[in-house]
């Protein structure tokens, strides 16, 4: 314990004033010491937080801009051309009102009854709202209705972005990111 009346050992010289104001600022130093550590850890914390939080954002902002992107693809009129023997062809308009072009453009027709026609693909739609005309003037088969008014289809997009991320869209409605194939799927294997 350690109180004013102490008394140093016999020989020894006795504490002076400047002696206890350097014991006692040697524990507020400790005490200070701690603090600032503490400070410090909290200071890194909120800057780590912020990183994070603005790196999310970064991911957020890449992500909606890659929907307005995928967003920017259209099609416009789908039209059924009609033989003798019921449809023969159909055909639409696909533009790219983004920036960026798109690749390998896959285009399904899915009628009312569930029937779809696949078109066959496009390799490179380019930017700028151009149109490029889908069509398969060459159809036959026996699931293909013989009379079908041209707003009972809709259309069906797949696409790839020049960040390799495949998009589905249906109609005119809201493009959808699929999931990218596994390896093994990739190359083939089960």
């Amino acid at each position: 314990m350690i109180s004013a009346n102490y008394q140093a050992p016999v020989g020894a010289e006795q504490p002076k004033v400047t002696d206890w104001l350097q014991a006692w600022g040697s524990v507020a130093a400790v005490f200070a010491g701690v603090a600032a550590a503490g400070a410090a850890g909290a200071l890194l914390r909120q800057e780590q937080k912020r990183g994070n939080e603005a790196q999310q954002q970064r991911i957020d902002d890449r992500q909606e801009a890659a929907l307005a992107e995928a967003s920017a693809i259209v099609y416009t009129r789908l039209v059924f051309d009609h033989g003798p023997n019921g449809i023969s062809g159909v055909q639409l308009d696909v533009q790219n009102f983004g920036q960026r072009a798109v690749i390998d453009l896959d285009v399904v027709v899915m009628l009312r009854d569930g029937s779809e026609i696949a078109i066959k693909r496009v390799q490179v739609l380019p930017p700028g709202g151009d149109k490029v005309k889908v069509e398969d003037r060459n159809l036959v088969g026996p699931h293909l209705p013989s009379t079908l008014a041209d707003d009972t289809a809709k259309a069906l997009l797949h696409y790839t972005d020049l960040e390799n991320t495949r998009w589905k869209k249906v109609a005119k409605g809201r493009p959808f990111r699929l999931p990218r194939p596994s390896a093994a799927t990739a190359s083939g294997q089960d």
